[in-house]
């Protein structure tokens, strides 16, 4: 597990906890409103109030339609992170897998489904989580993470919802202003397993939405000929990231693979 330092970061797959560091340096640093509709667990949000020099003046909306309990019990909890496990491995996951639903076990999710690599949860098609996981004092740097996020929720107050993403759009499309600033990190177009990961999305549709926002937006992607020849008048930037987790999961050799990120920009 990484170092805890001032920004939290929540590795899974498909977050972007690795490149959000990138992604903030393409964002205005003067910012009205900042709204991302596929939040997941927030990684470019936290990366983004913790980088010295940015600012949002009038507010954040995070909206996930997985993950939006998981902050508000966040932000919400008092008790003292004992729940929180010195080891992962298949009993643990078990056990939080098939516990009655509780305000812990919506916390303990990224926990439990971190050497699993999966998304939620609620969705995975199997147990079979493999060998087991331990760091040293692994339940003590979970515990910093969440006392971390903690504050920062509540210290800068996102308004949170948990709606399908068109649904979302339309609630915030009449308050939307050219300082603001909407960064999209939709479902990767691939044909994923849906029992494991985020549901994937109609890709068309969320464009069309995108192109009439009267405001900046960033949307991310791997590079693709539709969001290509949709986006073709936007701003491209490419990075080259290792992955890991996906290597894992295809059987490559060292477990791990290359993947050129996608940045698209309207401005």
């Amino acid at each position: 597990m990484p170092p805890i330092g001032n920004c939290p970061t929540w590795s899974y797959h498909g977050s972007k906890a690795t490149i959000a560091r990138w992604i903030v340096s393409h964002i205005p640093q003067k910012i009205h409103f900042y709204v991302e509709p596929f939040a997941g667990r927030a990684n470019v949000f936290f990366r983004l109030i913790t980088t010295p020099g940015y600012s949002i003046t009038g507010g954040t909306l995070l909206n996930d339609k997985f993950n939006h309990e998981w902050y508000s019990s966040i932000i919400a909890y008092q008790g003292n992170w004992e729940f929180l496990p010195d080891v992962v491995n298949q009993s643990v996951f078990e056990k939080w897998r098939d516990h009655p639903q509780c305000v812990e076990r919506t916390l303990i999710e990224p926990v439990v489904t971190y050497h699993s690599n999966r998304y939620n949860m609620n969705s995975a098609a199997s147990s079979d989580v493999g060998s087991s996981f331990y760091s040293p004092n692994f339940a003590a740097n979970w515990r910093k993470k969440y006392l971390l996020t903690q504050s920062l929720l509540r210290q800068h107050k996102p308004v949170i919802t948990g709606l399908d993403y068109l649904e979302f759009f339309e609630s915030i499309k009449d308050s939307l202003t050219p300082d603001c600033v909407i960064y999209c990190d939709p479902p990767y177009l691939a044909p994923y397993d849906e029992g494991r990961t985020y549901p994937n999305i109609q890709h068309i549709d969320l464009l069309d939405v995108v192109k009439t926002l009267p405001c900046k937006v960033l949307i991310s992607n791997y590079e693709n000929p539709l969001y290509l020849s949709q986006l073709a008048n936007w701003r491209l930037e490419k990075k080259t990231r290792v992955s890991p987790a996906k290597g894992r999961q295809k059987g490559h050799a060292g477990g791990r693979t290359e993947k050129v990120e996608c940045l698209w920009l309207n401005y």
